[in-house]
């Protein structure tokens, strides 16, 4: 699938305020609420930081998670923020604000995450693992949606402009998995997104080194009930490997 929406929302203030009614009437969801932060897009590179420290304060309380996104193809040069120098004055401004927030709510800071695109060498992701490292960042998205690869579509439209996701970036998206996970030793967490749409694909994505998935051209296609199919058939999967819980997965096809 290819898609072309940008970070299309009503922006950080209305949605915080939507939880906030949320909240009052009855609660928010039980299950962890990650916020995805982008940068807006009439919002100029040097003006970056500032846009996500507006948003990232602005939903903090409401988050148990947070990802920053500096790798969506539809925002115009959204994606220099992964140059290693520019990358790492976003995500240390972030961590501080995370920390002085935190102390200010008496909470342990919330987890922050960094989601990359897969329009890269490896040796640029290598120099995002350092930067994450030095910012003690929580861990990686890996990865977002492809603005070039178009090898083997057929479709005529598949030469549009746009985030590319789903089955032709699989195995790209399972080999950057795997490589940060070799690159860290797998001491960082990773969230592994790209062409699931069954058990076999997220699993093949927790072997290779991710602590947990996401699924968005899967949800599309399948539907809310993937979520449930997926889950029945990591367990077994996990049965027929003789392992015990999902956690004993994690990183196994990098360990052999």
């Amino acid at each position: 699938m290819i898609n072309r929406l940008g970070f299309n929302n009503e922006g950080a203030a209305a949605i915080a305020a939507k939880l906030e009614r949320m909240r009052l009437c009855g609660g928010l969801p039980k299950i962890p609420l990650g916020m995805n932060i982008g940068r807006t897009k009439i919002v100029e590179t040097k003006d970056a930081v500032s846009d996500f420290l507006a948003c990232f304060e602005t939903l903090y309380s409401f988050g148990d998670f947070f990802t920053l996104n500096v790798s969506s193809p539809n925002t115009p040069n959204l994606r220099d923020l992964q140059e290693k120098k520019l990358l790492r004055e976003l995500l240390t401004a972030v961590q501080e604000r995370n920390r002085k927030l935190a102390a200010s709510a008496g909470i342990e800071p919330k987890p922050v995450f960094v989601k990359i695109a897969p329009d890269m060498e490896f040796a640029q992701v290598d120099e995002i693992i350092e930067v994450v490292g030095s910012t003690q960042l929580t861990g990686i998205v890996a990865t977002n949606a492809t603005a070039f690869m178009r090898e083997n579509l057929k479709s005529p439209k598949g030469r549009e402009p746009g985030g590319l996701s789903g089955r032709p970036i699989t195995a790209k998206v399972t080999s950057f998995v795997s490589h940060i996970h070799k690159g860290t030793g797998g001491q960082l967490p990773i969230i592994g997104v790209g062409g699931i749409f069954n058990a076999e694909d997220a699993y093949d994505k927790i072997k290779a080194g991710a602590s947990a998935v996401q699924i968005y051209t899967g949800w599309i296609y399948e539907g809310p009930g993937a979520v449930k199919r997926i889950n029945q058939g990591l367990r077994c999967l996990l049965k027929r490997d003789g392992l015990k819980q999902i956690s004993d997965a994690v990183g196994i096809a990098v360990k052999k």
